[in-house]
């Protein structure tokens, strides 16, 4: 196993990446931090907030985002929040850009604490910053890299991701391009 890297103390959040073998043959584990930058939710909780807050929280979010989903982007204040909220910070998304340009993996690992892919609007997700996960997607699918071999053909090829993500008591296996 690698030896851990101690985070630059300027950073702001917990992201970092581990490499796991040597090329041709590596892989490049990459962690997140959905946590230091992110905005607060579109559809606001009331879990904390009231009494028998969590079957309320869950109510609101299946009711704003089943039905009231499509007319909140009328409203400017709803649009900016639902829309553009950050998630990741833009410190953090130029590392991660740099981390995939700079990979020399065949695999990578994407680590998120909250879901990426999921097909459920009440749980705590990226599909709470649609812009940022719109982000990360391209950013993944359009990341490539050239091995030994293809470096003399010029060929570049997407380097095939797994995205690993969690707080949910539940699983799904997810394919984005479906």
């Amino acid at each position: 196993m690698p030896p851990m890297q101690l985070l630059p103390d300027s950073r702001e959040g917990l992201y970092y990446s581990v490499d796991f073998g040597t090329p041709p043959q590596q892989v490049k584990v990459i962690f997140l931090d959905t946590r230091w930058n992110r905005d607060p939710h579109c559809i606001p909780s009331l879990a904390t907030q009231v009494p028998m807050g969590a079957g309320l929280s869950c109510l609101m979010r299946w009711t704003v985002a089943g039905i009231l989903a499509p007319f909140l982007r009328l409203f400017p204040y709803t649009k900016k929040r639902c829309m553009e909220a950050s998630l990741l910070g833009q410190d953090q998304w130029n590392w991660l850009q740099k981390e995939l340009e700079s990979s020399q993996a065949q695999l990578h690992v994407l680590v998120s604490s909250i879901q990426v892919l999921t097909t459920n609007p009440v749980v705590e997700s990226w599909g709470h910053f649609e812009s940022e996960r719109t982000r990360l997607l391209r950013m993944l699918l359009t990341n490539t890299t050239t091995n030994t071999r293809q470096q003399q053909q010029q060929q570049r090829k997407v380097v095939p991701t797994l995205v690993v993500s969690g707080d949910v008591h539940y699983a799904e296996w997810l394919d984005p391009l479906a």
